[in-house]
């Protein structure tokens, strides 16, 4: 029932906007910023040494 979901999306969502009781926007920024406060993991973190290996490696 997938049109079940859209109809909600059309319907209801502006609604709930329009009350405040839906976001209208998302706040700037990574989900890792937002959730830890910076975008990178601290050099201390035990897998911070391989942060580059995807770049390195041949996949």
């Amino acid at each position: 029932m997938p049109e079940c979901f859209d109809d909600f999306i059309a319907l209801v969502v502006p609604i709930l906007q329009q009350r405040g009781a839906f976001k209208t926007a998302y706040a700037p920024g990574t989900l890792r910023r937002k959730l830890f406060g910076q975008d990178r993991l601290p050099a201390s973190h035990a897998v911070a040494p391989y942060r580059f290996a995807a770049d390195k490696s041949d996949v």
